[in-house]
Protein backbone atom coordinates (compact mmCIF):
# COMPACT_ATOMS: atom_id res chain seq x y z
CA UNK A 1 0.00 0.00 0.00
CA UNK A 2 3.04 2.63 0.31
CA UNK A 3 4.51 2.05 -2.43
CA UNK A 4 1.08 2.28 -4.20
CA UNK A 5 0.71 5.15 -2.20
CA UNK A 6 4.42 6.69 -3.57
CA UNK A 7 3.56 5.79 -7.17
CA UNK A 8 0.30 7.90 -7.51
CA UNK A 9 2.15 10.51 -5.84
CA UNK A 10 5.22 10.75 -7.85
CA UNK A 11 2.31 10.13 -11.18
CA UNK A 12 0.83 13.58 -10.19
CA UNK A 13 4.35 15.04 -9.40
CA UNK A 14 5.19 13.61 -12.68
CA UNK A 15 2.85 15.21 -14.82
CA UNK A 16 3.35 18.85 -12.86
CA UNK A 17 6.90 18.17 -13.07
CA UNK A 18 6.29 17.76 -16.96
CA UNK A 19 5.34 21.27 -17.49
CA UNK A 20 6.59 23.57 -13.94
CA UNK A 21 10.00 22.45 -14.05
CA UNK A 22 12.43 25.01 -14.39
CA UNK A 23 15.60 25.69 -14.69
CA UNK A 24 15.87 26.88 -11.07
CA UNK A 25 14.65 23.87 -9.90
CA UNK A 26 16.24 22.14 -6.53
CA UNK A 27 16.54 18.92 -7.77
CA UNK A 28 17.44 17.03 -11.06
CA UNK A 29 16.83 13.81 -12.22
CA UNK A 30 19.41 12.13 -14.43
CA UNK A 31 20.29 8.10 -15.19
CA UNK A 32 22.62 6.13 -17.34
CA UNK A 33 21.65 2.98 -18.64
CA UNK A 34 23.16 -0.46 -20.20
CA UNK A 35 21.91 -3.31 -21.99
CA UNK A 36 22.57 -7.20 -21.88
CA UNK A 37 20.67 -9.07 -24.04
CA UNK A 38 16.73 -7.81 -23.49
CA UNK A 39 17.63 -6.49 -20.12
CA UNK A 40 18.38 -2.97 -19.20
CA UNK A 41 20.40 -2.00 -15.71
CA UNK A 42 19.38 1.82 -15.22
CA UNK A 43 21.94 3.48 -12.44
CA UNK A 44 20.40 7.11 -11.22
CA UNK A 45 22.82 10.13 -11.21
CA UNK A 46 20.14 12.30 -9.79
CA UNK A 47 21.93 15.01 -7.68
CA UNK A 48 19.56 17.51 -5.75
CA UNK A 49 20.53 21.09 -3.59
CA UNK A 50 18.20 21.08 -0.87
CA UNK A 51 17.32 18.32 1.21
CA UNK A 52 17.69 14.84 0.11
CA UNK A 53 16.01 12.47 -2.25
CA UNK A 54 13.46 9.87 -0.97
CA UNK A 55 11.24 8.28 -3.90
CA UNK A 56 11.95 7.34 -6.80
CA UNK A 57 9.67 6.50 -9.87
CA UNK A 58 10.63 4.61 -13.23
CA UNK A 59 8.42 4.11 -16.37
CA UNK A 60 9.89 1.87 -18.91
CA UNK A 61 7.89 2.44 -21.71
CA UNK A 62 6.56 -0.75 -22.11
CA UNK A 63 3.39 -0.67 -18.95
CA UNK A 64 5.94 -1.53 -16.29
CA UNK A 65 6.97 0.53 -13.57
CA UNK A 66 9.56 0.60 -10.77
CA UNK A 67 10.21 2.28 -7.59
CA UNK A 68 13.88 1.34 -7.08
CA UNK A 69 16.70 3.53 -7.08
CA UNK A 70 18.88 1.54 -9.57
CA UNK A 71 16.43 -0.86 -11.30
CA UNK A 72 17.08 -3.06 -13.73
CA UNK A 73 14.33 -4.68 -16.19
CA UNK A 74 13.92 -7.12 -18.94
CA UNK A 75 11.59 -5.71 -22.15
CA UNK A 76 10.29 -8.48 -23.51
CA UNK A 77 11.09 -7.61 -27.12
CA UNK A 78 13.62 -5.35 -29.52
CA UNK A 79 12.11 -1.96 -29.80
CA UNK A 80 12.75 1.75 -28.92
CA UNK A 81 11.07 2.44 -25.06
CA UNK A 82 10.94 6.04 -23.90
CA UNK A 83 11.54 5.57 -20.14
CA UNK A 84 10.24 8.51 -17.94
CA UNK A 85 12.46 9.01 -14.56
CA UNK A 86 11.20 11.03 -11.68
CA UNK A 87 12.65 11.76 -8.15
CA UNK A 88 10.64 13.50 -4.75
CA UNK A 89 13.15 15.01 -2.25
CA UNK A 90 12.51 15.86 1.20
CA UNK A 91 12.02 19.59 0.48
CA UNK A 92 9.20 18.66 -2.24
CA UNK A 93 11.02 19.28 -5.07
CA UNK A 94 10.39 17.47 -8.38
CA UNK A 95 12.25 16.63 -11.22
CA UNK A 96 11.14 14.28 -14.27
CA UNK A 97 13.04 13.33 -17.08
CA UNK A 98 12.12 11.61 -20.23
CA UNK A 99 14.41 9.42 -22.37
CA UNK A 100 14.37 7.32 -25.41
CA UNK A 101 16.24 3.89 -25.26
CA UNK A 102 17.07 1.72 -28.02
CA UNK A 103 16.94 -2.58 -27.12
CA UNK A 104 18.55 -3.91 -30.04
CA UNK A 105 19.51 -7.68 -31.65
CA UNK A 106 23.36 -8.00 -31.06
CA UNK A 107 25.08 -8.31 -34.88
CA UNK A 108 27.02 -10.73 -36.60
CA UNK A 109 30.78 -9.04 -36.58
CA UNK A 110 33.74 -11.76 -38.23
CA UNK A 111 34.18 -15.15 -37.66
CA UNK A 112 37.29 -17.57 -38.18
CA UNK A 113 38.66 -20.85 -37.76
CA UNK A 114 41.64 -21.96 -35.83
CA UNK A 115 43.69 -24.55 -35.84
CA UNK A 116 43.33 -26.26 -32.25
CA UNK A 117 46.05 -28.17 -31.85
CA UNK A 118 48.92 -29.81 -33.88
CA UNK A 119 50.08 -32.66 -31.04
CA UNK A 120 49.73 -36.10 -32.16
CA UNK A 121 46.46 -38.12 -31.46
CA UNK A 122 46.90 -41.88 -30.64
CA UNK A 123 44.37 -44.71 -32.58
CA UNK A 124 41.71 -45.61 -30.21
CA UNK A 125 41.50 -41.89 -28.39
CA UNK A 126 38.53 -39.95 -28.56
CA UNK A 127 36.91 -36.14 -28.62
CA UNK A 128 40.03 -35.06 -30.29
CA UNK A 129 39.95 -30.95 -30.95
CA UNK A 130 40.80 -30.80 -34.57
CA UNK A 131 39.83 -26.56 -35.18
CA UNK A 132 38.24 -24.31 -34.12
CA UNK A 133 35.69 -21.88 -34.63
CA UNK A 134 35.51 -18.19 -33.58
CA UNK A 135 32.39 -16.27 -33.95
CA UNK A 136 32.78 -12.57 -32.85
CA UNK A 137 28.76 -10.18 -32.39
CA UNK A 138 28.63 -7.23 -31.00
CA UNK A 139 29.15 -6.11 -27.53
CA UNK A 140 25.81 -5.62 -26.70
CA UNK A 141 22.16 -6.24 -28.01
CA UNK A 142 19.51 -9.11 -27.65
CA UNK A 143 20.82 -12.85 -28.50
CA UNK A 144 21.19 -14.24 -31.75
CA UNK A 145 20.98 -17.73 -32.79
CA UNK A 146 23.29 -19.83 -34.88
CA UNK A 147 21.89 -22.29 -36.56
CA UNK A 148 23.89 -24.14 -38.96
CA UNK A 149 27.87 -25.04 -38.85
CA UNK A 150 28.88 -26.45 -42.00
CA UNK A 151 32.79 -28.36 -42.04
CA UNK A 152 34.50 -30.73 -44.46
CA UNK A 153 37.18 -33.38 -43.54
CA UNK A 154 39.25 -31.79 -45.82
CA UNK A 155 43.24 -32.11 -44.98
CA UNK A 156 42.00 -35.97 -43.73
CA UNK A 157 44.16 -39.03 -44.74
CA UNK A 158 41.63 -41.60 -45.51
CA UNK A 159 39.07 -40.19 -43.29
CA UNK A 160 36.68 -43.62 -43.38
CA UNK A 161 39.52 -45.68 -41.93
CA UNK A 162 41.23 -43.29 -39.55
CA UNK A 163 37.82 -41.01 -38.26
CA UNK A 164 34.53 -41.30 -36.81
CA UNK A 165 32.72 -39.39 -34.43
CA UNK A 166 32.85 -35.85 -35.29
CA UNK A 167 31.53 -33.81 -32.60
CA UNK A 168 30.99 -30.10 -32.14
CA UNK A 169 31.41 -28.45 -28.87
CA UNK A 170 30.40 -25.04 -27.58
CA UNK A 171 32.58 -23.10 -25.05
CA UNK A 172 30.79 -19.85 -24.94
CA UNK A 173 32.99 -17.22 -24.38
CA UNK A 174 35.54 -19.01 -23.13
CA UNK A 175 38.33 -19.99 -25.03
CA UNK A 176 39.51 -23.14 -23.63
CA UNK A 177 38.59 -26.40 -25.16
CA UNK A 178 35.68 -28.29 -23.22
CA UNK A 179 33.30 -31.00 -24.25
CA UNK A 180 30.52 -29.94 -21.73
CA UNK A 181 28.19 -28.50 -24.18
CA UNK A 182 27.64 -30.35 -27.39
CA UNK A 183 26.20 -28.39 -30.27
CA UNK A 184 24.33 -30.65 -33.04
CA UNK A 185 24.46 -34.28 -33.16
CA UNK A 186 27.07 -36.56 -33.55
CA UNK A 187 28.21 -37.75 -37.57
CA UNK A 188 29.19 -41.08 -36.59
CA UNK A 189 30.83 -41.54 -40.33
CA UNK A 190 32.74 -38.31 -41.03
CA UNK A 191 34.09 -37.83 -44.70
CA UNK A 192 33.54 -34.65 -46.84
CA UNK A 193 30.97 -31.97 -45.86
CA UNK A 194 29.36 -32.14 -42.15
CA UNK A 195 26.03 -30.26 -41.34
CA UNK A 196 25.99 -29.54 -38.20
CA UNK A 197 22.55 -28.22 -37.14
CA UNK A 198 21.37 -26.81 -33.65
CA UNK A 199 19.63 -23.50 -32.68
CA UNK A 200 22.21 -22.10 -30.07
CA UNK A 201 22.48 -18.68 -28.56
CA UNK A 202 25.68 -16.31 -28.77
CA UNK A 203 26.95 -14.80 -26.71
CA UNK A 204 27.76 -10.52 -26.38
CA UNK A 205 31.61 -10.53 -28.25
CA UNK A 206 33.58 -13.77 -28.67
CA UNK A 207 31.62 -17.24 -29.34
CA UNK A 208 33.82 -20.33 -29.34
CA UNK A 209 32.67 -23.58 -31.16
CA UNK A 210 35.62 -27.03 -31.41
CA UNK A 211 35.30 -29.39 -33.73
CA UNK A 212 36.32 -32.78 -32.88
CA UNK A 213 37.05 -36.40 -33.74
CA UNK A 214 37.36 -39.90 -32.57
CA UNK A 215 40.22 -41.69 -33.84
CA UNK A 216 39.83 -45.51 -35.12
CA UNK A 217 41.84 -48.05 -33.09
CA UNK A 218 42.87 -49.13 -36.65
CA UNK A 219 44.19 -45.70 -37.42
CA UNK A 220 46.78 -45.69 -39.83
CA UNK A 221 49.89 -44.28 -38.16
CA UNK A 222 51.46 -41.23 -40.14
CA UNK A 223 48.40 -40.15 -41.62
CA UNK A 224 46.63 -36.56 -40.80
CA UNK A 225 43.53 -35.12 -39.76
CA UNK A 226 42.14 -32.04 -40.21
CA UNK A 227 39.12 -30.42 -41.84
CA UNK A 228 38.06 -26.86 -43.31
CA UNK A 229 35.70 -24.65 -42.14
CA UNK A 230 33.02 -24.18 -44.82
CA UNK A 231 30.38 -21.56 -43.30
CA UNK A 232 27.62 -20.76 -40.98
CA UNK A 233 24.08 -19.71 -40.46
CA UNK A 234 23.83 -16.90 -38.00
CA UNK A 235 20.45 -14.97 -37.83
CA UNK A 236 19.32 -16.13 -40.82
CA UNK A 237 22.37 -15.37 -42.62
CA UNK A 238 24.90 -17.47 -43.79
CA UNK A 239 28.25 -16.62 -43.23
CA UNK A 240 31.99 -17.31 -44.68
CA UNK A 241 34.62 -17.30 -42.05
CA UNK A 242 37.80 -15.19 -43.13
CA UNK A 243 39.81 -18.21 -42.59
CA UNK A 244 38.57 -21.51 -43.60
CA UNK A 245 42.04 -23.21 -43.24
CA UNK A 246 43.79 -22.56 -40.66
CA UNK A 247 47.71 -23.96 -40.99
CA UNK A 248 48.48 -27.32 -38.98
CA UNK A 249 47.17 -30.66 -38.85
CA UNK A 250 47.34 -33.45 -36.39
CA UNK A 251 49.03 -36.69 -37.07
CA UNK A 252 48.33 -40.02 -36.01
CA UNK A 253 50.39 -41.59 -33.73
CA UNK A 254 51.75 -45.12 -32.69
CA UNK A 255 52.75 -44.23 -29.13
CA UNK A 256 51.00 -43.25 -25.80
CA UNK A 257 50.39 -39.57 -25.97
CA UNK A 258 50.83 -37.28 -23.13
CA UNK A 259 47.88 -36.03 -21.44
CA UNK A 260 47.81 -32.62 -21.97
CA UNK A 261 46.66 -34.11 -25.81
CA UNK A 262 43.79 -36.07 -24.55
CA UNK A 263 40.03 -34.10 -24.53
CA UNK A 264 40.85 -33.02 -21.31
CA UNK A 265 43.34 -30.73 -22.31
CA UNK A 266 43.95 -27.54 -21.69
CA UNK A 267 43.82 -26.22 -25.04
CA UNK A 268 43.16 -21.80 -25.76
CA UNK A 269 42.76 -19.71 -28.60
CA UNK A 270 43.47 -16.27 -27.68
Amino acid sequence: MKNLNILKKLLILIIIGLYSNSSSAQCTSKFKYSVVNLTAAFTDLSYTSSGTITDYYWDFGDGDTASAQSPSHTYSTTGTYVVTFAIYTTTGCTDTLRDTISIQSMTYVSSTAFQASTSLVSPGSSKQAIVGVKVITSATGAAINIDKLTFNTAGTNFASTNITNAKVWYTGNSSKFATTTQYGSTIASPTGQMDFNSSQSLLNNANYFWLTYDIQSGANTGDSVDAKVVSMKVAGTTYTPTVTTPNGSRIIGDYCTPSSYSNSSSLYYL
